[in-house]
């Protein structure tokens, strides 16, 4: 009776175990999956100007920091062509503090919109948040926005790149910070 005890036991740790690091190995990939996403999206955005598409991957704060760079690009009578030549993942983990505040508003709100805010805010507070750590080569060109003729490029640059993601429905990035270094020009 003692050792059908015990092997009961050591069962239910065994599958408690093995279901703990399937569980963290399938929010890795997951994680994972958002970035490449988000790149693969900011690939067509930077291409078509069409910001609206980053909706799908990433919050309202970074999908106005690529409106403004486009804007920029505009000026510049330019368009970004780019291509992600490799990804390399150095840690893709979910942050233990929930409740991290996430800013995804739009400054200067009515009274009603600041409620929502206040609202939004409460929700963002049982939202999980994560990490995602790579280190990338991409290769830009600049092109001439009617007729599609090289003005600049290629470029091959490296970043080390961090990642901020929140989990709503499904892992959204907010915020992206990078270092680069120019591989060749």
């Amino acid at each position: 009776m003692l050792v059908r005890r015990v092997i009961i036991i050591l069962n239910i740790f065994i599958m408690t175990f093995l279901t703990g690091g399937c569980t963290g190995k399938t929010e890795e990939k997951a994680l994972q999956d958002a970035v490449n996403n988000y790149n693969r999206t900011l690939k067509v955005v930077l291409r078509t100007g069409d910001v609206s598409l980053l909706n799908n991957v990433a919050l309202e704060n970074e999908v106005r920091r690529m409106e403004l760079f486009l804007t920029y690009m505009n000026e510049e009578k330019k368009v970004l062509s780019a291509e992600l030549d490799s990804i390399k993942f150095i840690s893709a983990q979910v942050d233990n503090d929930q409740g991290k505040a996430v800013a995804d508003e739009s400054p200067n709100k009515g009274n009603k919109q600041a409620k929502q805010a206040a609202t939004a805010k409460k929700q963002r507070a049982k939202e999980p948040t994560a990490q995602v750590k790579t280190e990338e080569i991409w290769t830009y060109e600049y092109l001439h926005p009617e007729t599609g003729a090289k003005i600049e490029g290629p470029f091959l640059i490296k970043y080390n790149t961090t990642y901020k993601l929140i989990k709503r429905d499904r892992w959204k990035v907010y915020e992206v910070s990078f270092k680069e270094q120019v591989l060749k020009r």
